[in-house]
């Protein structure tokens, strides 16, 4: 039998420069969104290493709740909800307090 090696794996990540959503530091979610969805702003460089692009933007309510709160953990989820209240996201996470 033959020993073969696999191939190694490798990935190529190109950005733009992060210092280009300066500009969205006096804007509100909505309008950095739709300057994202314009081109007017950089995408975040996350959007591109995992294949995703924004196509619309559109009202949503963001709600977060601390279901449990430490002196060095926090335990936090949220959801969102486009204007008819339907479900589109939630999440959760475990956070680490650092005063």
């Amino acid at each position: 039998m033959t020993d073969v090696q696999p191939a190694p794996n490798e990935r190529t990540h190109r950005w733009e420069d992060p210092a280009g959503m300066a500009a969205a530091a006096g804007m509100d979610g909505m309008s950095a969104m739709r300057a994202v969805l314009s081109g007017a702003l950089p995408a975040p460089p996350i959007a591109g290493l995992l294949g995703f692009a924004l196509e619309a933007v559109d009202e949503a309510r963001a709600t977060g709740w601390v279901i449990h709160g430490g002196r060095s953990t926090a335990f936090a989820r949220g959801d969102l909800r486009d204007e008819a209240g339907r479900l589109l996201a939630e999440g959760s996470s475990s956070c680490m307090i650092f005063r």
